[in-house]
């Protein structure tokens, strides 16, 4: 196992939602390396195309944020510290992970 943070290419933003489903082991995310992922049910086989959404009852489009923005984050508006949370324990965990799997392997 190579030690230190993941490459950035292995990177991917996941929603809250997903980011928990990840953990709980309902579906699977492969990196292929370039940016580029290939997603797995929790049997293995591989998600072709996305299950079809749909917003929720009386949700509104924020008509604020450009349909191309990448940061949701604009002038008057907060970060998602729950979200930020989450990402940061993720990363913390992780990183515990690797210090405990290279004092086994000493």
């Amino acid at each position: 196992m190579v030690a230190g943070p993941p490459p950035p290419d292995n990177l991917i933003l996941l929603c809250s939602a997903h980011h928990r489903a990840l953990h709980r082991g309902e579906f699977a995310i492969k990196s292929l390396g370039g940016q580029l992922f290939s997603f797995h049910r929790s049997d293995g086989s591989t998600i072709e195309q996305a299950p079809a959404g749909h917003k929720p009852d009386g949700w509104e489009a924020d008509t604020t944020i450009e349909d191309d923005a990448v940061l949701p984050i604009s002038p008057g508006r907060h970060l998602d510290a729950g979200y930020a949370t989450e990402v940061l324990y993720a990363a913390w965990a992780w990183k515990a992970r690797q210090s405990n799997d290279d004092l086994a392997a000493a």
